[in-house]
């Protein structure tokens, strides 16, 4: 086991990220600016550094220097991890002092072969030329061969949970949640939709629904909280019936483990004929649903860096045991800008649009009186959207 630090400046690639390197025994600090990574290495002393390049304040870059130039980390192997993969940003890192340079997107088994590589000293001629993981130019989608998984995870169930998960803060993934749930209630099936937030819920707001219990009730009960405590934890939304797993309304520094979570999650099937999960940051009990789920909806922004995130976020996803056969990507322009369109985007992923859920100005209206906006307008675009959406899941 190895102490790594891990810096970058998305939240939801770290936390990814960090997952996959936990998942194989090493110990990870995280920093989302070059000053906190500098405080971080220089306190703790870690094994291995992995950079990104492109962040506010200091770059990668000029993080490499200041770890060089201090006697406590000048030693320190530095794997530079970037999307700025010509040969002049390879030669940058090198002149910065970096061990050795990766390009993304990186598919998380060549990832973790790298940083093992280079912790055991097998990448020590890196210093003198550039180097870069064996499949590191492959397609950011590309599958693992049926023969050589990512990981060879314990087997999960897969249960009738649909997981939406927002690329980024703000791309309005709780609001999509909300309606998917309130749209297969209409359908007539019984639907339980749970938010696993562990910074402050917002399904609940949302909804204009108070609630008692919260999955934070069943963190102490145990590894295999019983049915009735978890359905003690659920709340009923009034106007629709569907049933809610709140979050607890504070910011919380604990989670469900993940055996708990897909428990959880295993004891709410045998009641409800589906599942919709909101999930926000990454943590055990976020995982075990995304490995539970029988269909995953990344929930995207119309605008370029969200784009452009999809395919590292689809690695990530693959690298902790997810298949991505059961992964949907949807468009939701929360902006009356609608952003780049959507033969763009498709091009750019990859992968084809599973909704391209367009902006509509009553939002706002729908969230101040706690009423989804497929509840509202039925027959509005962004209601056909939706259900467009669901014929995919």
């Amino acid at each position: 086991m190895a102490r790594i630090l891990l810096v970058d400046d998305d939240p939801g690639l770290l936390q990814m990220v960090r997952l996959m390197l936990e998942r194989t025994g090493h110990q990870v600090t995280v920093a989302e600016s070059g000053e906190a990574a500098l405080a971080a290495a220089f306190g703790q002393t870690p094994d291995l550094a992995l950079l990104d390049v492109m962040m506010p304040g200091m770059s990668g870059y000029d993080v490499t220097r200041a770890l060089r130039a201090d006697p406590r980390t000048e030693s320190l192997p530095i794997v530079i991890l970037t999307a700025r993969g010509q040969p002049m940003d390879r030669q940058m890192a090198m002149n910065a002092g970096a061990t050795s340079f990766l390009a993304k997107p990186i598919l998380a088994r060549d990832l973790i072969q790298h940083v093992n590589d280079v912790l055991a000293g097998a990448a020590t001629s890196a210093s003198s030329q550039p180097m870069s993981a064996p499949r590191s130019a492959a397609p950011a989608l590309e599958e693992s061969p049926a023969d050589e998984p990512a990981y060879a995870p314990e087997s999960f169930p897969v249960l009738p949970v649909i997981t939406v998960i927002g690329l980024h803060a703000g791309v309005g993934a709780t609001t999509l949640s909300v309606n998917l749930a309130m749209l297969l209630r209409e359908r007539g099936e019984k639907v339980c939709l749970v938010d696993l937030s562990a910074t402050g819920g917002q399904v609940a707001p949302q909804l204009h629904l108070s609630f008692r219990a919260s999955w934070a009730d069943l963190l102490n009960a145990g590894e295999r909280p019983e049915p009735r405590t978890i359905g003690n934890a659920l709340t009923t939304h009034p106007p629709t019936g569907v049933a809610v797993l709140a979050a607890p309304t504070n910011p919380i520094n604990r989670s469900l483990s993940q055996d708990v979570a897909v428990h959880v999650l295993s004891v709410l099937a045998t009641g409800f004929q589906r599942i919709v999960v909101d999930i926000g940051t990454l943590n055990s009990a976020t995982v075990g649903a995304l490995l539970v789920s029988s269909a995953i909806v990344v929930v995207i922004g119309g605008e370029g860096t969200s784009v452009n995130s999809v395919g590292p976020l689809m690695n990530s996803l693959q690298g902790l045991g997810v298949e991505l056969g059961r992964v949907r990507v949807a468009v939701n322009r929360i902006n009356i800008d609608a952003g780049t369109p959507g033969n763009a985007i498709m091009k750019a992923i990859g992968r084809p649009l599973s909704a391209d859920v367009p902006f509509d100005a009553n939002q706002p209206q729908a969230l101040q009186y706690g009423k989804p906006l497929v509840v509202a307008t039925p027959d509005a675009p962004y209601t056909q959207a939706l259900k467009q959406l669901l014929r995919t899941l």
